[in-house]
């Protein structure tokens, strides 16, 4: 009994020793895969998040960058398109300038036909009208006092045409940059021309074509005159006349001084500008002024060199009543 006692108790102490060599060796064995926790799960899951939209933001970023330069060779085509436009209009505005009116008719009766066209430019830059006439009377026609008003500023005042029988001729008359700046026109709105016929076969009075009146883009625009320098020389009657008396260097050096005529009556006038030089000689000249302008004659002069003005009424062909001869007036020398 002892004995199987004894035994007992020794298989005892040995499966417990046996037991806890056991669980001694769970802890150096290899740990096999084991399921993430909830914690581990949301973590793993935030970074794979991150990633993806890192990713995403990448390609967004890069899609961006790809629209906006797209975006800019568009916006830079738009801008070239419409700098091209604009560039275009502005060149249909000038065109529009330069040509301000097709080919009109100032006459046509008893078999004399006159139109007018313009503008074109020529070599220099300059405004040219085209005057072009035919002649189906019996005799040969003149066409002469050439009038020409810009904003009421009256122009040009000269030349003439002549026509043979059955011809026709076309004639240029240059609006030139200088006689615009000595009537004190810097853009023109308002353009009238007429002409006055005569010829052998016509009535005794000189017939005259109908005023044709053109319209430009531009406004007008006149230059302000520095009054101080002019001295009246006649205030009577609807006619105004003023002498600058100090004399100034033009565009291309000479010296000139200016005369500036106002009429503001229904008569045509003559005005002569009479110089006396100081050597003893008289020189004078002939200007038309039509009614209701203003004319800008300008006078060349040298030093000693004095001026008076005879204002005259028109008649027929330059059969004229004198109204008013000026004192004479000493002119200065810049």
């Amino acid at each position: 009994m002892a004995l199987r006692k004894l035994l007992g108790t020794l298989g005892a102490i040995v499966l417990a020793a046996g037991l806890a060599a056991g669980c001694g060796k769970a802890d150096t064995a290899p740990k096999e895969a084991q399921s993430p926790t909830a914690e581990e799960e949301s973590v793993d899951a935030g970074a794979e998040e991150a990633e993806a939209k890192g990713g995403d933001a990448a390609e967004e970023a890069e899609g961006s960058d790809a629209a906006a330069d797209t975006e800019g060779s568009v916006a830079a085509a738009e801008a070239e398109g419409g700098g091209q436009e604009s560039d275009a209009k502005e060149a249909e505005t000038v065109a529009a300038k330069v040509e301000v009116f097709p080919e009109t008719i100032l006459m046509d009766q008893d078999g004399i036909k006159v139109t007018v066209k313009g503008f074109d430019l020529d070599e220099y830059g300059e405004r040219n009208m085209t005057v072009t006439m035919t002649n189906d009377t019996p005799s040969e026609i003149e066409a002469y006092g050439i009038e020409m008003i810009a904003d009421g500023r009256f122009v040009i005042g000269q030349g003439s045409i002549v026509v043979p029988v059955g011809a026709t001729v076309s004639e240029k008359y240059t609006l030139s940059d200088s006689d615009l700046k000595k009537a004190g026109i810097i853009s023109i709105h308002d353009l009238s021309m007429r002409l006055e016929i005569r010829g052998d076969g016509l009535s005794d009075s000189p017939l005259s074509t109908d005023t044709v009146s053109v319209v430009t883009d531009t406004e007008s625009e006149v230059a302000e005159r520095d009054m101080s320098l002019f001295q009246e020389l006649y205030n009577k009657d609807g006619v105004v006349v003023w002498l600058e008396s100090k004399a100034h260097h033009d565009e291309f050096g000479d010296t000139e001084s200016l005369i500036l005529v106002q009429n503001s009556t229904d008569n045509t006038l003559l005005i002569e500008p009479i110089l006396s030089r100081e050597d003893g000689r008289t020189t004078a000249g002939y200007n038309i002024v039509p009614p209701h302008v203003e004319y800008t004659i300008s006078n060349y002069v040298n030093e000693g060199d004095t001026c008076y003005v005879r204002i005259s009424l028109v008649r027929g062909k330059h059969d004229f009543d004198e109204l008013y001869e000026t004192d004479e007036i000493d002119i200065k020398m810049p």
